[in-house]
């Protein structure tokens, strides 16, 4: 490479490193925004809030304790929809053979099976957005 390239590659990467900044810039002015307005509307879990009172260790520890097993609680109740779901399916797989059968074979027998007895959402779930821990 010639001077004027290492020059043009020099600049080039200048010119990125410029993009990049502004972009990391902006992500903290968003995340400052939104840490703001979680403040402001009272959005903010107890155990931020009992922290920023400035409650003692303990008080903090039991409300995060709260919030994760909340947060199970809700992952347990949608995996047992899944499952519930998934009954059928696997009845028809198991009384299929698909275990036993070649690899394409089985692929396309599970995606008969699947189309046919699994929901695209399984009933009672409104919101799948997981926060398994």
């Amino acid at each position: 490479m010639t001077f004027a390239g290492v020059r043009a590659a020099r600049e080039a990467l200048e010119r990125k490193r410029g993009k990049i900044e502004l972009r990391i810039r902006a992500r903290n002015r968003v995340g400052r925004d939104a840490a703001k307005d979680a403040r402001r509307t009272g959005c903010e879990s107890a155990s931020v809030l009992a922290a920023r009172k400035g409650g003692d260790r303990e008080v903090v520890v039991v409300e995060l304790a709260r919030e994760i097993d909340a947060m199970q609680r809700r992952d347990r109740a949608r995996v047992e929809m899944y499952v519930a779901a998934a009954g059928r399916y696997l009845r028809e797989f198991d009384a299929a053979g698909v275990a036993d059968m070649e690899l394409g074979a089985a692929h396309e027998a599970a995606r008969v099976l699947a189309e046919r007895w699994l929901p695209r959402r399984p009933p009672g779930l409104e919101d799948d957005r997981a926060d398994a821990q």
